[in-house]
């Protein structure tokens, strides 16, 4: 049956991926997915973070780029607090998401 999604998301059969505020616009409508998705003005407060009004979100940091390419390495640049959380929410959607993928 259809899955229960959380505050300002929605249920897609065929979602593609969601738009984060620490991430420029990104388009993947090729990759189908069913899931919980943002809701049209909402964006991923951050990987695996909670879907927030468009309005509220904070800039892309340009230093989320290099934080990407190394993210689970332990390598890039570390400036705060943000960058070590964003690496730990990597690693617990990678975790959750072959399971998600697989039940859905």
């Amino acid at each position: 049956g259809q899955q229960q999604c959380s505050v300002n998301e929605v249920y897609k059969y065929c979602g593609g991926c969601d738009q984060y505020c620490n991430k420029p616009p990104v388009s993947c409508t090729a990759d189908c997915r069913p899931g919980c998705y943002c809701r049209v003005g909402f964006k991923r407060s951050f990987l695996g973070g909670i879907c927030i009004p468009n309005s509220i979100c904070p800039a892309p940091q340009d230093s989320d780029s290099s934080l990407d390419e190394n993210a689970g390495k332990g390598f890039g640049p570390v400036t705060g607090k943000i960058p070590m959380i964003k690496i730990l929410f990597t690693h617990v959607y990678h975790l959750k998401h072959p399971y998600f993928r697989r039940f859905c």
